[in-house]
């Protein structure tokens, strides 16, 4: 029957009419009840994925805050390191305190290397201050001016005041020109003292830039009740905060302190009704369409219902998509974090137990030493003896290049000659790179000599060696080369180029796969790896790049794709080639005295071997297992103390404050401290200051006495 026909038969049968109505009244209430219920489901599934996806946002940007902060301390260990923005900033305290007038040059040198710095971040302002929160120099868009007081501002407050960062303190506000700054502030530690502040600040409009008008999330920030920066065209910047209502789910970022001391907050924002409204005129229009199909043929109500359901899946589905695409893309961020975490763990991990190791190889190498001098020549247990000593030196190397990799070794700088490091280092190498390359060294015989951390060098060499072993997986030759080298000055116009003239160099060479000019621009930054996941960190390179900056060189690199890779170190030569070299022959002393020594020292065996080393050689020894015993034994002792032993680091009182209550009653006595610590635990117990004499674990026994001595003798150490 055709349509035109089934129509006249129900206009002709009152009861086929009936039921028409009948049936399209009730198609039209179920997709009506069908739609409300719809609605209302996706109201409640929408407010659920906006405050997860929120919540998810929230975490990633406080994940990001926090990543920053370390950025920051990192950056405030640059500026502490740069030897040039260090001595010029010591010098202008020393000159302040003096009550001297500014130096321009001196000024100029400090903005100069601020300038430098600023250059190398992605940040669009730095500024350092003076530890009265006064510019000391900056760079980068609305920088403040030199001298202008930025005392008030709450994050420089606390870096200035606080012995410890808090990262709800460390972030702020910053409003300078006509876009306020999100800013982050840590101190300047230089010499174990803060001298002053570190501020790094990004744009507002650049903080929020991804949340603009491409995505559904919006992003409003405050200062107290005003708005500074906001993607609302309802909410321009200047206008009042206020409560954005129940249509929108909220998330709040603190952001710490504005330049006033308001709270300064990130709101994110998404709206309900905003989202629905394509859901619900798509909704709206297919349950007219239903109804109006209802009347003349039931099943196309269904049809069109079950089509108007099918697409707002699809639009559910494609929300859910966005959402899954934005958890890759923080889980990209977490990943760099994670790389992050795991190289502060290490160094965690490397100061913790470096004083506890040092203290056994201690015991080991000092036992091992006096056992072997008590043998006599031609005895098959010295042999033995000192194949002992060589495996305990050998774990001091393995404990020095972990240290060193976290950067949290005591720095001992020395002249050292290249061409006995990389001597020294060739069997190692080969056996690092493999029977499938070669490994070549081109040595120049007169090479110059440098000012280095032999340590550091070798961390250098190898970790160019390992790079240039990864890029030739087919097998091919690594050249090793040092050369006598003379920078003109267009080599020192350079960026972080080394100043012009005589220098040595150390270059690393490979025929492997080289880089493109994208990826040389990146390879000292840390995290960019060209490996596979799970086969590299990205560390290697930049470590290098610190270590060659540390040493005061610089380091550039040349590479073609397919053509290899060369990495040249350059490094200002000693003027002086006869200076101290480390022989690597034992150090003999057998200088002896009848002096006497107070040994403070709370590991029982290592107290035991340095009073056993001390009085064999005719010293008087006492001896104290911790730093209060220490104390009473110094000043009970009826005779005289010549020299203070002592650890730095003890149970009830350091060997800072033994040697301060010493040194109040006998100001005659000399003072050695001994260590395993790292630098940063040293430094917090007041170490390393100018003048202080420091022997690092392990003990050596003709070192320590031969440095007793010394001392005892007046001769500086």
């Amino acid at each position: 029957m055709s349509p035109r026909a089934l129509v006249a038969n129900l206009r002709a049968s009152p009861l086929g009419i009936a039921l028409a109505i009948s049936a399209a009244a009730v198609t039209v209430l179920v997709v009506g009840v069908n739609f409300v219920v719809l609605r209302s489901r996706v109201q409640s599934d929408v407010r659920q994925v906006f405050t997860q996806e929120l919540a998810a946002s929230q975490a990633g940007l406080q994940r990001i805050q926090q990543r920053d902060l370390r950025l920051l301390l990192e950056t405030s260990a640059l500026v502490s390191t740069s030897p040039t923005l260090r001595a010029a900033i010591l010098t202008w305290r020393t000159e302040a305190t003096a009550g001297l007038p500014p130096r321009p040059d001196l000024i100029a040198t400090i903005q100069r290397e601020v300038a430098r710095i600023h250059a190398d971040l992605d940040r669009d302002l730095l500024l350092v201050t003076d530890e009265q929160g006064r510019v000391l120099a900056a760079a980068g868009a609305d920088a403040p001016l030199m001298g202008e007081d930025l005392s008030r501002f709450p994050a420089i407050r606390h870096a200035l005041g606080a012995e410890t960062v808090v990262p709800d303190s460390v972030f702020g506000v910053l409003r300078r020109g006509p876009v306020p700054l999100q800013v982050g502030c840590v101190p300047i530690i230089l010499g174990g003292f803060p001298t002053g502040a570190l501020l790094l600040g990004d744009r507002l409009d650049s903080v929020i830039a991804p949340l603009s008008d491409g995505t559904p999330t919006r992003a409003v920030i405050t200062a107290g009740d005003t708005v500074l920066a906001s993607t609302l065209p309802l909410l321009p910047a200047g206008s009042r905060w206020r409560d954005p209502g129940d249509d929108w789910i909220e998330a709040v970022l603190p952001l710490g302190r504005a330049d006033d001391g308001a709270a300064a907050s990130m709101h994110l924002l998404r709206s309900i009704s905003g989202s629905l409204a394509p859901i619900t005129r798509s909704t709206t229009r297919s349950f007219l369409l239903a109804a109006l199909l209802a009347v003349i043929v039931v099943g196309g109500g269904a049809a069109a219902l079950t089509f108007s359901l099918a697409r707002d899946r699809a639009r559910l589905r494609e929300q859910i998509a966005e959402r899954e695409r934005a958890e890759r893309a923080l889980k990209t961020s977490e990943e760099a974090l994670r790389q992050s975490q795991k190289l502060e763990s290490l160094g965690t991990l490397a100061g913790g137990v470096a004083h506890d190791f040092n203290n056994l190889l201690s015991v080991m190498i000092g036992y091992a030493h006096l056992a072997g001098e008590e043998l006599p020549p031609g005895s098959p247990a010295r042999a033995d003896i000192e194949e002992i000593e060589r495996a305990a030196e050998r774990a001091t190397g393995l404990v020095r290049q972990l240290l060193a990799f976290s950067r949290k070794q005591v720095l001992q700088p020395q002249v050292v000659d290249l061409n006995r490091i990389v001597t020294g280092m060739t069997g190692m190498l080969r056996r690092l790179v493999g029977e499938d390359l070669s490994l070549v060294t081109k040595l120049e015989p007169r090479l110059s000599r440098i000012t280095a951390d032999p340590g550091q060098i070798e961390q250098v060499l190898m970790n160019l060696v390992v790079n240039a072993r990864d890029a030739m997986p087919h097998g091919g030759t690594v050249t090793i080369e040092t050369a006598n080298v003379v920078l003109d000055e267009q080599y020192e116009n350079r960026p972080e180029a080394i100043a012009g003239g005589p220098a040595a160099m150390l270059a690393v060479t490979d025929t492997g796969v080289g880089m493109d000019a994208a990826t040389r621009s990146r390879i000292f930054e840390p995290f960019f790896t060209t490996k596979e996941a799970g086969k590299g960190t990205g560390l290697g390179l930049s470590t290098v790049y610190g270590i060659v900056r540390q040493s005061e060189g610089s380091i550039t690199v040349y590479s073609e794709p397919g053509k290899g890779s060369t990495f040249r170190c350059y490094f200002p030569v000693v003027a002086d080639r006869q200076g101290a070299e480390p022989s690597g022959e034992r150090l003999v002393d057998r200088s002896v005295g009848s002096e006497t020594i107070l040994v403070a020292e709370d590991e029982p065996q290592l107290r035991a071997l340095v009073k056993r080393t001390l009085r064999s050689r005719g010293y008087q020894v006492i001896e104290a297992c911790h730093g209060e015993e220490a104390v009473e034994v110094g000043l009970r002792h009826p005779g005289a103390i010549h020299l203070l032993v002592t650890d730095v680091v003890m149970p009830h009182l350091s060997g800072k404050q033994v040697a301060e209550q010493l040194l109040a009653k006998r100001p005659d006595m000399k003072v050695l401290f001994i260590s395993g610590y790292s630098d940063e635990a040293i430094e917090k117990h007041g170490v390393l200051q100018p003048g202080t004499v420091f022997l690092q674990k392990p003990v050596v026994p003709d070192k320590l006495a031969a440095m007793a001595r010394e001392l005892l003798d007046g001769a500086n150490v």
